[in-house]
């Protein structure tokens, strides 16, 4: 895929390009958006006063419909799984923990 230098890309922990990042070059990060909408790479808030980077793509939850499950890992690398339904707020505080992954 060839992408213009500057445009926000979204990617996994690994560095593989998932898409243009829309939502960032719309001016939504940081801000609230729904859980649908979460990327890995997104600093998120996962509780008062506890911020995560997200590691996934947020999965279905078999046990709620409407709902996804999200990885995320504290500054210390600590795994949070949260859940939350797809259409409740999530605050990201920035997108593109990932970015420099996919740079060679």
């Amino acid at each position: 895929m060839s992408v213009r230098e500057g445009v926000p890309l979204a990617r996994t922990r690994d560095g593989a390009i998932l898409g243009v990042d829309q939502r960032r070059m719309r001016g939504m990060i940081p801000g609230l958006i729904e859980a649908r909408y979460l990327l890995p790479g997104d600093r998120v808030v996962v509780a008062e006063g506890v911020e995560g980077v997200v590691q996934t793509m947020p999965t279905p939850s078999v046990v709620f419909p409407g709902s996804v499950h999200v990885l995320t890992h504290t500054d210390d690398d600590a795994p949070l799984q949260v859940e939350r339904a797809l259409d409740e707020h999530v605050m990201v505080r920035a997108a593109g923990a990932f970015d420099d992954r996919g740079r060679r």
